[in-house]
């Protein structure tokens, strides 16, 4: 419960005392409006325009899915994975149900891990969009305004997911003016019926949307009225509200006096009770095309950024077609500027917020509608942006040219004069290929230390398991499993090793003749100073070699 009055009003006091007294409230504080209230991961804040309701810092404490970057989409989940992902959808949900309409259809349709992380990801980039709370006069002058669409058969086993908003605005927007307006209710939901058509899933989210709209208004008729009753209401506080739709046989329906519905009893009831809501909440009808029905971003999670950008003006145009022109038969620049007309990205709120949007609004003048009806995109807008765009590119070209080309024309010969060094000169080659045999050496030795590991830890396995010779035989078939994959370890180990020593051996014949020697060492301490005549190993290096590879026999022999 948010009180906005004078702390030293006698009456509010008063009131305080009761309230106290009656109920047990937990924490009642005394904040000044100028001060951000933080409760429960929520934070009110005043801004320039009125109030907003976010969660900016709860974002950030949410922590993605760990993901192997190898597994495929098509892999399983493992049960700690679908914990994970319960866990990120869960912590999601929550906002999408107090001040984030535009993440309802993600986290009622996600299932996928990376999907879940993507989703993640947009709440964290668009967690300044929030519910806000805007001055729009007398609730005298208020009108309800309800947009339902849906998203036939999106869902597994043929289920349609759809979704309806709920705002509130001044009576002008039945006008066709462009009002600010205040969400109060939304929902994105998975239709509980399995539909045969896109009318019959229209039809159920549509009286979904009228349920919402209706207990809406006779929440704030009791609220406003002590003496209201569901026999005599009296009169109503809101008495205008608006339906938004966008499929035209939807439309022709609710306005049809006996919907013509042959073959599909169950959408005619459905059509024909949202009719006798909408006559009960003198509910007028409105249809717009699908590129600006606002609720289409409960619906899908393509359309979710597309309401995000709009949520951060609170700005609508309830302008109706009478040629009821479908997007389908718009162009995709019309559908594009029509969609975009009162949406705001994050980028371009942080630049130039409302004069970014008067920009993109055809610019013209605030002068009485935000928009003008005769303007055209087309006609004024784009030749200005295109404008600015080529300007822009032109003069980081000519930057680029001035100070970037130069030190890259500089330093690109000798890159090429280097990559062509090791082809001509052998030594250099010989060289090269020395370090890399070093480095095949540092990776023998820390095979060497894997192996010692590995000896170490069979060593700990055999006195382990002597000490469970009680245990039971599940216990010690655990230790032998142990013990197994730790023998299979050393071998690949000791075979690892081996196919090192024999491309050393083949490396070192080549170095050497290279160098045109006739001797070479297999290791680099050996004692024996007179080399032999022939382009065979050392009579000392052999013998140590053949000891080493008799005792890596053995110990693999005592493995197995």
């Amino acid at each position: 419960m948010l009180i906005s009055v004078n702390a030293h009003n006698a009456c509010y006091n008063t009131a305080k005392k009761q309230l106290r007294e009656k109920f047990n409230f937990k924490h009642w504080t005394h904040i000044d409006e100028r001060e951000k209230l933080d409760f429960c991961g929520c934070s009110f804040v005043k801004t320039s325009y009125g109030y907003q309701l976010g969660q900016p810092d709860y974002f950030s404490k949410i922590k993605p899915i760990m993901i192997d970057p190898k597994r495929r989409d098509s892999a399983m989940a493992a049960q700690n994975e679908v914990s994970a992902l319960r866990a990120v959808l869960g912590a999601l949900h929550w906002p999408s149900t107090q001040n984030a309409p535009q993440l309802g259809a993600t986290v009622a349709t996600t299932e996928d891990l990376r999907d879940a992380n993507k989703a993640l990801k947009f709440s964290k980039v668009n967690n300044d969009v929030g519910l806000q709370f805007r001055p729009l006069g007398q609730i005298s002058d208020m009108v309800l305004v309800a947009m339902s669409d849906v998203s036939w058969g999106i869902r597994r086993e043929g289920h349609s997911q759809g979704g309806y908003l709920l705002m509130l605005a001044p009576k002008e927007i039945l006008d066709g003016e462009t009002t600010n307006y205040i969400i109060l209710d939304w929902r994105s939901f998975r239709l509980p019926r399995v539909s045969r058509s896109s009318l019959n899933a229209e039809s159920q989210a549509c009286a979904a949307a009228m349920d919402s709209l209706e207990y809406t208004r006779t929440l704030i008729q009791g609220s406003l009225n002590a003496d209201y009753t569901l026999q005599s209401p009296g009169e109503w506080v809101i008495s205008k509200t608006a339906l938004v739709v966008d499929a035209k046989a939807l439309y022709d329906s609710i306005r049809a006096e006996v919907p013509q519905l042959s073959g599909d009893k169950r959408t005619k009831i459905e059509v024909m009770i949202v009719k006798e809501k909408m006559q009960e909440c003198q509910t007028l009808l409105r249809w717009v095309s699908s590129e600006a029905q606002y609720a289409d971003g409960m619906t899908k999670p393509s359309a979710r950024q597309l309401l995000t950008d709009r949520l951060r003006t609170h700005m609508f145009k309830l302008q109706a077609d009478e040629n009821f022109v479908a997007a389908k038969k718009k162009t995709q620049q019309q559908r594009e500027a029509n969609a975009r007309k009162f949406a705001l990205s994050k980028a371009a709120s942080k630049v130039g917020g409302l004069a970014h949007l008067i920009f993109i609004s055809h610019i013209m003048p605030v002068t009485g509608s935000f928009v003008s009806d005769d303007a055209s995109w087309s006609d004024d807008a784009m030749p200005l942006i295109v404008t600015m765009v080529m300007s822009f590119l032109t003069g980081c070209f000519c930057v680029w040219m001035l100070l970037g080309f130069p030190k890259v024309f500089q330093h690109a010969e000798p890159k090429r004069l280097a990559f062509r060094l090791p082809k001509r000169d052998k030594s250099v080659q010989c060289e090269m290929e020395y370090e890399a045999m070093s480095y095949i050496s540092y990776q023998l030795h820390i095979e060497k230390e894997d192996k010692a590991r590995l000896e170490d830890s069979f060593e700990r396995e055999i006195e382990t398991l002597e000490s469970y010779a009680q245990d039971p035989v599940i216990e010690l078939e655990r230790q032998i499993y142990q013990v197994q994959d730790t023998l299979d370890r050393a071998n690949q180990t000791n075979a690892n090793m081996r196919e090192f020593r024999d491309h050393e051996l083949e490396f070192r014949r080549e170095v050497f003749a290279l160098h045109k020697a006739n001797h070479f060492h297999v290791f680099d301490d050996c004692p024996i100073l007179a080399p032999p005549v022939t382009m065979y190993v050392c009579k000392e290096c052999e013998e140590r070699r053949e000891k080493e590879n008799a005792e890596m026999d053995q110990y693999q022999h005592g493995w197995c």
